[in-house]
């Protein structure tokens, strides 16, 4: 690392699979642009940490940080604007440092969704449920609404939190029908075309999975993206139907981050590439 030397980074709990650091110093390098990301572990616990990371980083330099679970949620306490996506659904996945001390948070998980979907030849108007409610699902649940998504449903293991969040999409579009299941009452998602698991890998739990049952056509879309195949994608699979990892929306956000923090337009192929895409 030399004193001209751009510094990114990314923060999660766990961080073991993280392809970030791969893709956006690939990306970096590829642009000739002079910089290193790094990947920071931070756990959730105490609360504070969270902030403690991020204006350390701000302390020790760095230009801009990725968010990832569990993060996305709690980060929006430490900055100063939120921009976007990020200021309707109250979840940031990038920080841009400004030179005048300003932080600020964007969500670039809202349109890498939609990018990859519509790159995996799927149009975002499918009736679709989402497994999960946390800070990923806040984002899933913005770009299929916001991208014509009319039927929408939330199954989450904690109803009340499923409520909370499809009440903040109500407020944000009236118009659309937008319900809430237990992860225990899976059986109801036949009635949907896409099905979007937004639960990190590291929490699913087989009792709840086992309660999942597809038919064709629908389509099975996984945020996660390592291991290769999640204990989710085994699962629909046995089903017959279309399963698609979440590398794709990685690839996606990650080049809409890399755009904020650099100005420049991001190497896609070249991220692409670093991932094994």
């Amino acid at each position: 690392m030399t004193a001209r030397e751009q510094r990114y980074a990314i923060i999660g709990w766990p961080l073991t699979h993280t392809l970030s650091p791969r893709m956006q110093n690939a990306a970096f390098l590829a642009s000739g642009i002079q910089a290193h990301y790094s990947a920071f572990p931070v756990a959730p616990q105490p609360p504070t940490r969270v902030g403690e990371a991020i204006f350390g980083l701000r302390a020790l330099g760095f230009r801009g940080v990725n968010v990832t679970f569990p993060h996305k949620e709690t980060v929006v306490d430490c900055v100063g604007k939120l921009s976007g996506a990020a200021a309707d659904i109250g979840a940031a996945n990038t920080i841009l440092f400004h030179d005048d001390g300003l932080i600020e948070g964007f969500n670039t998980d809202v349109d890498g969704f939609v990018l990859d979907l519509r790159a995996q030849g799927i149009e975002p108007l499918l009736p679709a449920v989402l497994l999960g409610a946390g800070g990923a699902a806040s984002a899933v649940a913005y770009a299929l609404l916001s991208a014509g998504c009319v039927k929408l449903c939330i199954a989450n293991r904690s109803e009340n939190r499923g409520t909370q969040l499809a009440d903040k999409m109500k407020r944000l579009f009236p118009s659309k029908k937008i319900d809430v299941i237990s992860l225990d009452d899976l059986g109801r998602v036949k009635d949907y075309s896409l099905v979007v698991n937004c639960i990190p890998n590291e929490k699913e739990n087989s009792a709840w999975l086992q309660k999942l049952h597809l038919d064709k056509p629908q389509v099975a879309y996984d945020l996660s993206y390592s291991p290769n195949k999640t204990a989710f994608q085994q699962h629909v699979e046995n089903f017959g139907v279309r399963t698609i990892s979440g590398l794709g929306m990685l690839v996606h956000q990650g080049a809409l981050s890399f755009e904020i923090w650099t100005g420049q337009k991001a190497p896609l192929a070249v991220m692409q590439q670093a991932v094994g895409l």
